[in-house]
């Protein structure tokens, strides 16, 4: 239990960090797009643990879509941004729409994104039933 306890203080403290780097540039995509990819790194990393919570996790996958939104609605071109969202959507289950973003990303990105391509065809795996979905 103390190791749970520290691992999610950490994680706190973290983001806490980059609220507070938010707080002073609250219109800087970059700043969203690390914080969306922080949460969301969370959410993926604790699935099929105890560490965190369903409804933590949950919150941090909402914190995940709550800055990739943002970062959008400041430059919906950015194709960190887009990716993001793209990983957001697969693990609300939206196939689709998730193929869609790391589609666009990788094309934003002038054809070449290999953590995009690397997403596509995650999702496209899964989709498929060729690989199980992440817990």
């Amino acid at each position: 239990y103390a190791d749970r306890a520290r691992a999610i203080a950490l994680i706190d403290a973290n983001l806490t960090h980059i609220d507070k780097a938010l707080a002073s540039f609250p219109d800087d995509v970059y700043l969203h797009t690390l914080a969306g990819y922080a949460a969301k790194n969370v959410y993926a990393s604790s699935g099929g643990t105890d560490l965190l919570t369903p409804e933590q996790r949950k919150r941090y996958l909402g914190r995940a879509r709550m800055h990739f939104e943002t970062a959008l609605r400041i430059a919906p071109d950015d194709p960190g941004a887009v990716n993001g969202m793209g990983n957001v959507l697969f693990y609300e289950g939206k196939f689709d729409q998730a193929i869609m973003h790391h589609e666009r990303a990788i094309e934003l990105a002038g054809g070449s994104y290999p953590n995009a391509e690397h997403d596509l065809n995650l999702v496209m795996q899964v989709k498929s039933g060729a690989r199980p979905f992440p817990k």
